[in-house]
């Protein structure tokens, strides 16, 4: 459903003075006036995007149960996003969207830095989400705005680790699964085409906190840049 400010047309009087008086005068308004603005539209819609993760590096807190002062460094990622929401719109002003998020993020581990040491390391740190998103964006001009919001849910992580000791020495500590709480807070712009869809794009803050495995704990956040597509029923 699509928000609809066009000017209405101007009502002609019985005097042929006034009546060309009054032709002028609209032509000039819808002239300076733009005739069905694109917007964005309200209603129910689902969406899915793509991103490129920023893993940002891992505190390593503990490995097989002795404490440690390490980092856990990633290369770059790949994640997705699929959700259902529903879009609250009025006549001006900014739009209020809430909306159900499933999301995965997944990274190759790099190395484990453990100054002065910094080992090679091989591994794979996933996290699947389930997210409670509410989002604000405002229309600046022909379809196009900006968005910002926020989210809140539950993250489930497996991660595993190998570290390469050298002199073909390696320790593996094995795959595992722990499920905390998390939240995520994002912003970008967007553009609204046709009658049913936006596109948008921006960046994305994830944190899932620390991470409890049997064998070494680590936190994990990161920067997410995306871009998405709603589709609007």
């Amino acid at each position: 459903m699509v928000r609809d400010d066009r000017v209405q047309p101007c009502s002609a009087t019985a005097d042929k003075t006034e009546m060309t008086g009054s032709a002028i005068l609209c032509a000039a308004v819808l002239a300076a006036v733009p005739v069905g603005q694109q917007q964005t539209p309200d209603g129910l819609y689902l969406k899915l995007a793509g991103s490129f993760v920023l893993q940002q590096d891992a505190d390593l807190f503990s490995v097989g149960g002795v404490p440690l002062s390490a980092t856990l460094d990633f290369d770059t990622g790949f994640g997705g996003q699929a959700g259902v929401g529903y879009t609250f719109a009025w006549a001006s002003g900014p739009s209020v969207s809430v909306e159900f998020e499933y999301s995965f993020r997944t990274v190759e581990i790099e190395e484990v830095s453990a100054p002065p040491l910094i080992l090679p390391a091989t591994g794979q740190n996933e996290s699947h989400s389930l997210m409670l998103n509410v989002i604000g964006s405002i229309d600046i001009v022909g379809g196009l705005g900006v968005y910002a919001g926020g989210g809140l849910g539950v993250a489930i992580t497996n991660s595993d680790l190998t570290v390469d000791l050298g002199g073909g020495g390696f320790v593996s500590f094995p795959g595992d699964t722990d499920t905390t709480f998390a939240w995520q807070a994002m912003g970008g712009v967007q553009y609204a085409f046709g009658a049913h869809f936006v596109l948008y794009s921006g960046v994305r803050f994830f944190d899932a906190g620390t991470v409890e495995f049997e064998t070494f704990q680590s936190d994990n956040s990161s920067i997410s840049i995306e871009i998405g597509l709603r589709y609007y029923f």
